[in-house]
C-alpha cells in the first residue's frame, strides 16, 4: 500500500508538471500576415478585395478571456462552448476571428495557426463578399475546411514552399 501510494504521488505530481508546462508554452505566431493570408484565400475564391471592407479583428486564446470568448459566440446563436475554439464572429456589427494559439494544440492535429486562420478568413469572405448566411449554408464549413487544407499543404507544409505574401509584393 505505502508504495502504491508513493506511486500516486509521483503520478500526480509528474501531472501537474505537465499541466504547468503546458500553460507556459509560448503561444504559437502566425508566420504569414493576415493581409496575405486574406489574400490568398480571395484569389482563390475569384473574389476581388475592397479597402471598403474592414478586416477582422484578431482574439488569440493566450490573451482574450474565456468569458469574452463565450459571449461572443452565444451571440451568434451557437451553443454555450465548453471550451475556446477557433472561430469566426460577426453578428450585430461583430467582425471577429478567435485563434487558438497552444501550440500543442496544433502539433497534436498536425496543422498550423495560419491554416486555422485561413479557415476562418474563408467564413469572412463568405459573409463578407459573398454574403452567406452561414447559418443556412451547410457547404460553407466544406468550403472551408477545403480551403484550409489547400493552405497547410501549399504555403505551411513545404520547407521553402511559396508565400501567401508573393502576389501582394507584385502589386
Amino acid at each position: 500500500m505505502k508504495c502504491f501510494n508513493q506511486i500516486l504521488i509521483c503520478t500526480v505530481t509528474f501531472g501537474l508538471m505537465i499541466a504547468a508546462t503546458a500553460k507556459a508554452e509560448t503561444p504559437a505566431k502566425l508566420k504569414f500576415p493576415l493581409e496575405c493570408t486574406l489574400a490568398a484565400i480571395a484569389k482563390k475564391r475569384n473574389v476581388q478585395l475592397s479597402e471598403n471592407v474592414p478586416l477582422p479583428a484578431l482574439y488569440y486564446e493566450s490573451t482574450t478571456s474565456f468569458e469574452t470568448f463565450k459571449a461572443a459566440v452565444m451571440q451568434q446563436g451557437h451553443d454555450f462552448p465548453q471550451e475556446f475554439s477557433n472561430a469566426y464572429v460577426y453578428v450585430q456589427g461583430k467582425n471577429d476571428i478567435f485563434l487558438i494559439d497552444n501550440p500543442s494544440y496544433y502539433a497534436r492535429h498536425g496543422r498550423f495557426i495560419d491554416d486555422s486562420l485561413a479557415h476562418e478568413l474563408v467564413h469572412y469572405v463568405q459573409v463578407r463578399y459573398q454574403k452567406y448566411d452561414l447559418s443556412a449554408e451547410e457547404f460553407a464549413e466544406l468550403e472551408a475546411v477545403d480551403l484550409q487544407t489547400w493552405y497547410r499543404d501549399t504555403f505551411m507544409v513545404p520547407v521553402n514552399g511559396p508565400s501567401p505574401c508573393d502576389d501582394l509584393a507584385r502589386k
